[in-house]
């Protein structure tokens, strides 16, 4: 389980309270990829975003469930400030990241 104070620890949390569930917790990691890691170990199981998924080695070794609920989605917002240089990897990164 990650953290309480990361976000992904706090949605973890919150959608095992909303299922009526408490998990047995050994390890309160800070990183999803170290929490991936001891997950393909066979150490246990654990929650895990769709971009670290996306960019994580492939492996036959884990099963993956996408689960439903408010929870399991979160928006993720870009700043900068008007009329300040933008240079041409954040040019092009935001024209990746950002809704056509």
């Amino acid at each position: 389980m990650l953290r309480s104070d990361n976000d992904t620890g706090k949605r973890a949390l919150t959608i095992c309270q909303e299922n009526n569930f408490t998990p047995h917790t050994i390890f309160r990691l800070d990183q999803q990829m170290t929490a991936y890691n001891i997950a393909c170990s066979g150490m246990g199981i654990t929650f895990i975003g769709d971009l670290l998924l996306a960019s994580a080695p492939a492996t036959s070794e884990l099963i993956f469930y996408k689960l439903p609920g408010k929870n399991c989605n979160r928006n993720v917002s870009f700043y900068w400030k008007k009329g300040r240089y933008i240079s041409r990897a954040m040019e092009e990164f935001l024209k990746i990241a950002l809704p056509r």
